[in-house]
């Protein structure tokens, strides 16, 4: 089942602060920035994205923590690029413990990666519903 900008939407209406993406870098033209601006389009703000709040010269490690410090909902979009890279396994580390010990939500979006490469590396997401990113409509 894919799930379009307006099913996410549809999750985050009621969230619409706290929100935190997590991604690999390599996916930001693709897909990260038209997923944000679909988001923002209908009116969900407070999204904390790496590439307007990290400024050049700014700890990159510190900047994060205070995004994850602060989030409600974590969204996660997972790809090919996502699980080669060890940082941003390490945020998903993160956002799975504080998923399971401060009860945040955690939103995984697949793209062109299966549930089951997903829960090869991390077992402990198998209770979550994971939906296939598609396009915003």
């Amino acid at each position: 089942m894919f799930l379009n900008c307006h099913s996410l939407f549809r999750l985050l209406s009621k969230r619409r602060k706290g929100i935190f993406l997590s991604h690999a870098s390599e996916d930001k033209q693709e897909i990260i920035d038209p997923l944000i601006e679909c988001l923002e389009s209908r009116g969900i703000q407070g999204i904390w994205y790496d590439k307007r709040e990290i400024q050049t010269g700014q700890s990159i490690i510190r900047k994060i923590n205070q995004g994850l410090a602060n989030l409600k909902t974590g969204i996660v979009v997972l790809t090919p690029n996502f699980i080669e890279k060890p940082f941003s396994t390490w945020e998903l580390d993160c956002l799975v413990y504080l998923m399971i010990y401060n009860k945040i939500r955690l939103i995984p979006l697949l793209k062109n990666i299966s549930r089951e490469q997903i829960l090869e590396m991390y077992p402990l997401m198998s209770p979550l519903l994971f939906k296939e990113i598609g396009e915003c409509d």
